[in-house]
């Protein structure tokens, strides 16, 4: 990839935030998949000079109801417990074509899906990772925890007593497809960090899960709304774009289109850029 001018603001565009809610994960899923093809649209047209706006970027914010996702790297002896037996109790277990292993996701999680155009922010995937890492740290240092790398291990961390492992407090998994991210990033706020004992998170059996809440114990509260702004503020930044944060109704709408039968991505970048 080309190294980035000095002025980044050259390639700047608009960072389009959607707050989904609680939303299934196959349906989260979907709607990243056609939102990735409309930030391919966008740059064909913008490559061809049929538009003179580079594709959108957005950003997408939610928490999911207690599923497992299993990606490409996964060894089936981390899941630690019977697939058809947790479904029965309302957990789902879903394969996933994100890169990394198994990883939880539930109510107290906040969970970030950048779908990126990586050529305008001049990134390749190692740079792109170690970017979501920066953001995460700069996160949790707005609340006062000191977030951390762990050599060789992807995510977010938290550092514990010098005789005790590094406890995973954000968890990351990423796809890339002709320069376009997709999955991301998984904050633990106050999840149910009991949930994570039935995996071998991320292939480390040695290192245990922590969440924002955990860490801070009884000197704040926090809640995912006013993380998740601490989120948007600092990606915003990292990527040198204006945010904008799309409507419930637009949100509804890019949806409804996601799950229909007949895709069209200039309708859904239409639908995604209209005017507020």
């Amino acid at each position: 990839m080309p190294e980035p001018p000095n002025d980044i603001s050259v390639a700047a565009s608009t960072l389009y935030v959607l707050n989904l809610g609680c939303v299934d994960y196959q349906r989260a899923l979907r709607l990243q998949e056609c939102l990735r093809d409309v930030v391919l649209h966008g740059r064909e047209l913008y490559e061809a000079g049929q538009s003179p706006h580079l594709p959108p970027n957005c950003l997408l914010l939610c928490t999911h109801p207690h599923v497992y996702t299993v990606g490409r790297r996964s060894n089936p002896e981390h899941l630690l417990f019977d697939a058809a037996q947790m479904r029965r109790q309302g957990v789902q277990v879903c394969p996933t074509n994100r890169g990394g292993q198994i990883t939880y996701h539930g109510p107290g999680q906040l969970v970030g899906y950048p779908i990126l155009d990586m050529r305008q922010l001049f990134l390749d995937v190692e740079r792109y990772v170690r970017l979501l890492e920066t953001i995460v740290i700069a996160v949790l240092r707005n609340f006062s925890i000191s977030g951390v790398r762990v050599d060789g291990a992807t995510g977010v961390w938290v550092a514990q007593s010098k005789d005790k492992p590094c406890k995973k407090i954000c968890a990351m998994g990423v796809r890339v497809s002709r320069w376009v991210t997709m999955h991301g990033l998984a904050l633990n706020v106050c999840p149910d960090l009991r949930f994570f004992d039935h995996i071998v998170a991320c292939g480390l059996p040695e290192r245990k899960a922590t969440s924002m809440a955990d860490v801070l114990s009884n000197r704040r509260k926090i809640t995912l709304l006013e993380v998740a702004c601490a989120l948007i503020k600092n990606f915003s930044h990292s990527v040198n774009q204006s945010h904008r944060v799309v409507s419930d109704q637009t949100v509804h709408q890019l949806f409804k289109l996601s799950q229909g039968p007949n895709i069209s991505p200039c309708q859904m970048l239409e639908v995604l850029c209209q005017p507020r």
